[in-house]
């Protein structure tokens, strides 16, 4: 039997909610349609975070969407990682989408800021953005989504509820 870690879940489910709210923005109401979505991956294509975001997706909006993947490959080249966007945007522009994912804090600062936040009416769905979302100017009026936490904190009290016998914890 295969074990799903804690964060693969967590992820799957923070994925799903992103999904189901940028189609609840763009008012999907026939099922048999085929929307398109652009999805920009601030990493590659092979990184673990990628494909597991992927595979939320697919399994959410494979079948009712038409879903373009982009990867900005800035986890191994960080110094291209403008042109990349640069070329995530002219994908953008071809294709029209009606939603748009970014994954990532590399995407929103390098795609997402300059090029569609407050520029565009496409809904824009974030998730694993780490930093603060004001850094990004968000929320904006078509940009939205999940910040990634640690609840170290919360695991820490939980664990000591479960155990009171723990003392310390290394990380």
């Amino acid at each position: 039997m295969k074990q799903i870690g804690f964060h693969f879940l967590g992820r799957h489910l923070a994925v799903t909610i992103v999904l189901l709210v940028l189609l609840a923005l763009t008012g999907i109401a026939d099922a048999s349609a085929r929307y398109k979505v652009l999805v920009v991956m601030s990493y590659e294509r092979d990184y673990q975070w990628s494909r597991e975001v992927k595979e939320g997706i697919e399994k959410t909006l494979g079948e009712i969407c038409e879903v373009h993947y982009f990867y900005m490959d800035t986890k191994t080249n960080f110094a291209d990682g403008e042109a990349k966007a640069s070329q995530a945007y002219k994908l953008y522009k071809k294709l029209l989408p009606q939603g748009v994912i970014t994954v990532d804090d590399n995407a929103q600062s390098m795609f997402v800021v300059p090029y569609l936040r407050g520029k565009s009416k496409t809904p824009v769905m974030f998730c694993g953005v780490n930093e603060k979302p004001e850094k990004y100017g968000y929320p904006a009026s078509n940009v939205s989504g999940i910040l990634e936490r640690d609840h170290i904190r919360e695991s820490i009290l939980f664990a000591r509820q479960l155990d009171p016998s723990i003392k310390r914890i290394a990380f």
